[in-house]
């Protein structure tokens, strides 16, 4: 698949995109409810053809934006970090008194 890209004053080019990436890229824009277009504005910090300067601070967190999927995804990334061998809290260790000692 192609996107044409039309720049401002530029010829056009062709850019490749794998098909996968652009099914990701349309799947995550469906979830949102947004266009494509919408989409890849918000996530390239993008407003009226030019970057926003404060991109970063204007995105939203992870919490309010990802899916089920990605949360498990991200979940699951975590939990196998771990090493399989480390040693889980007692019931002491997660007691009151433990929390609150002085």
């Amino acid at each position: 698949m192609e996107f044409r890209i039309i720049l401002d004053g530029m010829e056009s080019q062709n850019i490749q995109i794998a098909p996968e990436i652009i099914q990701a890229i349309i799947a995550q824009a469906t979830a949102r409810g947004l266009s494509v277009d919408e989409y890849l504005r918000q996530a390239l910090g993008v407003m009226n053809g030019t970057p926003s300067s404060d991109s970063q601070a204007s995105a939203r967190p992870f919490y309010e934006t990802a899916t089920v999927e990605e949360w498990v995804r991200e979940f699951t990334k975590w939990a196998e970090s771990h090493g399989p061998n480390t040693p889980g809290l007692t019931r002491e260790d997660v007691s009151r008194e433990r929390m609150y000692e002085n």
